[in-house]
């Protein structure tokens, strides 16, 4: 596995946060603009409907694309674990799992592991383990 193999999970994350934050300000604006303005009547139709309609199919192909995405979060998180159980030194596993798995920076993951580690030497113990392979 090469370090965008490894960094993917991470990434894939930061994505369904941001696609969430999209969609909950969409939801406000779909939610606060339909209260307000839908009276019932027929209004402006559009060539593919009226604006509600078309925020609404927005809101509905937004959910299904955070759904996936998690679904493939999943699927790189086992792939992941399987990865860093085959790694056989134990300090070099933490050291995977907490960059990796849990996202922590190198400052972080040396605090974590305490008694002389510094984020230079967790960082070259990933970067030469990652060298080796």
């Amino acid at each position: 596995m090469k370090l965008r193999d490894l960094s993917q999970l991470y990434f894939l994350r930061r994505e369904i946060q941001e696609d969430e934050q999209r969609l909950r300000r969409l939801e406000q604006e779909v939610y606060s603009a339909g209260a307000m303005r839908y009276s019932g009547m027929p209004g402006k139709a559009t060539k593919s409907g009226s604006a509600i309609e078309t925020a609404a199919i927005e809101l509905v192909q937004l959910r299904d694309a955070i759904a996936e995405k998690r679904l493939q979060c999943i699927r790189e998180e086992k792939q992941l674990q399987q990865y860093i159980n085959g790694i056989r030194d134990s300090e070099t596993r933490v050291i995977f799992t907490l960059r990796f798995r849990e996202g922590l920076s190198w400052e972080q993951i040396a605090a974590r592991l305490g008694a002389g580690h510094t984020a230079d030497r967790v960082k070259k113990v990933c970067y030469r383990y990652l060298g080796r392979r």
